[in-house]
Protein backbone atom coordinates (compact mmCIF):
# COMPACT_ATOMS: atom_id res chain seq x y z
CA UNK A 1 0.00 0.00 0.00
CA UNK A 2 2.89 2.07 0.84
CA UNK A 3 4.20 2.08 -2.89
CA UNK A 4 0.81 2.67 -4.12
CA UNK A 5 0.58 6.12 -2.68
CA UNK A 6 3.93 7.44 -3.18
CA UNK A 7 3.10 6.60 -7.06
CA UNK A 8 -0.01 7.95 -6.48
CA UNK A 9 1.30 11.01 -4.76
CA UNK A 10 4.07 11.53 -7.43
CA UNK A 11 1.48 11.54 -10.70
CA UNK A 12 -0.92 14.16 -8.45
CA UNK A 13 1.94 16.41 -8.27
CA UNK A 14 2.88 15.62 -11.88
CA UNK A 15 -0.29 16.87 -13.35
CA UNK A 16 -1.17 19.44 -10.82
CA UNK A 17 2.11 21.40 -11.75
CA UNK A 18 2.86 20.03 -15.34
CA UNK A 19 -0.44 19.52 -16.88
CA UNK A 20 -2.89 21.76 -15.65
CA UNK A 21 -0.64 24.92 -16.07
CA UNK A 22 0.05 24.04 -19.70
CA UNK A 23 -3.93 23.69 -20.48
CA UNK A 24 -4.58 27.33 -18.52
CA UNK A 25 -1.70 28.70 -21.03
CA UNK A 26 -3.63 27.25 -24.00
CA UNK A 27 -6.83 28.35 -23.06
CA UNK A 28 -6.41 31.88 -21.77
CA UNK A 29 -2.63 32.82 -22.77
CA UNK A 30 0.38 33.13 -21.11
CA UNK A 31 0.64 36.26 -18.48
CA UNK A 32 2.67 39.25 -19.35
CA UNK A 33 5.47 39.70 -17.95
CA UNK A 34 5.58 43.13 -16.96
CA UNK A 35 3.51 45.62 -16.43
CA UNK A 36 3.66 49.62 -15.62
CA UNK A 37 0.93 51.65 -14.39
CA UNK A 38 1.01 55.84 -13.69
CA UNK A 39 -0.41 59.09 -14.04
CA UNK A 40 -0.24 61.59 -16.45
CA UNK A 41 -0.65 65.49 -15.69
CA UNK A 42 -0.49 68.73 -16.61
CA UNK A 43 3.17 70.19 -15.31
CA UNK A 44 1.79 73.27 -14.27
CA UNK A 45 -1.35 72.85 -12.67
CA UNK A 46 -0.87 69.36 -11.95
CA UNK A 47 -4.27 68.26 -13.41
CA UNK A 48 -5.14 64.86 -14.88
CA UNK A 49 -4.64 64.88 -18.96
CA UNK A 50 -6.59 62.64 -20.84
CA UNK A 51 -6.18 61.04 -24.59
CA UNK A 52 -2.15 60.44 -23.87
CA UNK A 53 -0.71 58.16 -25.90
CA UNK A 54 1.89 56.11 -23.70
CA UNK A 55 3.71 53.39 -26.10
CA UNK A 56 6.54 51.09 -24.85
CA UNK A 57 9.62 50.76 -27.21
CA UNK A 58 12.08 48.21 -27.16
CA UNK A 59 15.38 49.02 -28.65
CA UNK A 60 15.08 52.50 -30.84
CA UNK A 61 11.71 54.42 -30.32
CA UNK A 62 10.38 53.31 -33.35
CA UNK A 63 10.55 49.55 -32.20
CA UNK A 64 6.92 50.15 -30.24
CA UNK A 65 5.40 46.34 -28.61
CA UNK A 66 2.44 47.82 -27.07
CA UNK A 67 0.36 51.15 -26.64
CA UNK A 68 -2.29 53.03 -23.93
CA UNK A 69 -3.94 55.68 -23.45
CA UNK A 70 -4.53 57.66 -20.28
CA UNK A 71 -8.49 57.50 -19.08
CA UNK A 72 -10.17 60.50 -18.03
CA UNK A 73 -8.40 60.57 -15.00
CA UNK A 74 -4.76 60.33 -16.21
CA UNK A 75 -4.13 57.26 -15.27
CA UNK A 76 -2.42 54.57 -17.84
CA UNK A 77 -1.87 51.35 -17.97
CA UNK A 78 0.63 49.41 -20.02
CA UNK A 79 1.38 45.58 -20.02
CA UNK A 80 3.04 43.16 -22.44
CA UNK A 81 6.26 40.05 -22.59
CA UNK A 82 9.47 42.08 -23.19
CA UNK A 83 10.09 44.78 -20.50
CA UNK A 84 10.38 48.44 -22.32
CA UNK A 85 13.72 50.38 -23.19
CA UNK A 86 11.70 53.33 -23.14
CA UNK A 87 8.14 55.01 -22.53
CA UNK A 88 6.76 57.62 -24.91
CA UNK A 89 3.89 59.80 -23.94
CA UNK A 90 2.63 61.73 -26.94
CA UNK A 91 -0.40 64.45 -27.18
CA UNK A 92 -2.26 62.78 -30.45
CA UNK A 93 -5.37 64.10 -30.37
CA UNK A 94 -4.98 67.70 -30.99
CA UNK A 95 -6.12 70.50 -29.67
CA UNK A 96 -8.89 68.98 -27.41
CA UNK A 97 -7.16 69.37 -24.41
CA UNK A 98 -4.58 71.51 -25.38
CA UNK A 99 -1.62 70.64 -27.05
CA UNK A 100 1.67 69.18 -24.85
CA UNK A 101 5.29 68.23 -25.40
CA UNK A 102 6.28 64.49 -25.89
CA UNK A 103 7.98 63.06 -23.21
CA UNK A 104 10.32 59.78 -23.53
CA UNK A 105 11.97 57.99 -20.60
CA UNK A 106 14.63 56.08 -20.53
CA UNK A 107 15.11 54.27 -17.66
CA UNK A 108 12.47 52.16 -15.66
CA UNK A 109 9.74 54.83 -13.12
CA UNK A 110 8.15 53.10 -10.12
CA UNK A 111 4.43 52.00 -10.65
CA UNK A 112 2.01 54.98 -9.88
CA UNK A 113 4.86 57.64 -10.85
CA UNK A 114 2.74 60.73 -12.27
CA UNK A 115 4.50 62.10 -15.35
CA UNK A 116 4.52 65.75 -16.13
CA UNK A 117 3.97 66.84 -19.23
CA UNK A 118 4.61 70.63 -20.29
CA UNK A 119 1.56 72.64 -22.43
CA UNK A 120 3.13 73.85 -25.51
CA UNK A 121 3.66 77.45 -26.11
Amino acid sequence: MGIALKILKKALLWLITGVIPVVVAACYGVMYTFSKNGKVVDADTGEAIQGIQVSCAVGNRSNVIDTSYTDSYGNFFIAGDTECDAYIFADVDGDQNGTYEEVVIQESFPDGDSIEMQKVQ
